[in-house]
C-alpha cells in the first residue's frame, strides 16, 4: 500500500486503503460455515492489505501538514487514537454480542459502516496544503519554515 499511495498520492492512496480495508472488514459478517475457512483467509487477508496502508497514509499527511518540528506530536495525537480505538472495542463489543455469540456480525458491519463514513469526509475535506483554499498565507510558510526542497530521483 506504501507504494500505492506514493505513486496516486495521499488522498487517493488513502482512500483506496480504507475502502479495501472497510469491504473486508464487512465480509467477515457474510461468511457462512460452508464457506467459513476460506471465506475467513480472504477476509483476513484483505482486510490487512487495507489497513497497511493507515500508517503510511497517516504520516504522508502529517508530514505533508506539519514542519518537522511538530511532526512528533501529530504523529502521536493519531497514534495515540488507535490505542483509544483498541481499548474501547473490547467493551463496545461485549455491548453488542451475546454471551451465545449473537449478533457477531454487528461489530464488523459499524466499524465497516464508520470507516465508508470516514472516507467520505476524507474525500471531501483532504488537500494538500498548497491546494487549501482557507489556509493562510503565514500558515503556509510556518509549515515549510524547516523543509527542504523535494528531489525528483528515487532514493534506493
Amino acid at each position: 500500500m506504501g507504494g500505492i499511495i506514493d505513486k496516486l498520492g495521499t488522498k487517493i492512496g488513502y482512500t483506496i486503503s480504507i475502502e479495501i480495508w472497510s469491504i473486508f472488514g464487512m465480509l467477515h459478517a457474510v461468511i457462512r460455515p460452508a464457506f467459513s475457512l476460506i471465506g475467513f483467509i480472504l477476509a483476513r487477508f484483505g482486510l490487512g492489505i487495507g489497513e497497511s496502508g493507515n500508517f503510511p497514509s497517516a504520516i504522508k499527511t502529517v508530514a505533508e501538514w506539519f514542519p518537522k518540528k511538530d511532526r512528533a506530536f501529530a504523529t502521536g495525537i493519531f497514534d495515540a487514537s488507535t490505542s483509544v480505538g483498541a481499548i474501547l472495542a473490547p467493551f463496545i463489543v461485549e455491548a453488542i454480542v451475546t454471551v451465545e455469540g449473537h449478533n457477531w456480525q454487528i461489530p464488523f458491519l459499524f466499524t465497516g459502516a464508520l470507516s465508508s463514513v470516514w472516507v467520505v469526509l476524507w474525500w471531501k475535506s483532504y488537500r494538500k496544503p498548497e491546494l487549501y483554499p482557507k489556509l493562510l498565507k503565514a500558515e503556509l510558510a510556518y509549515k515549510n519554515s524547516d523543509s527542504e526542497e523535494e528531489t525528483v530521483y528515487k532514493i534506493p
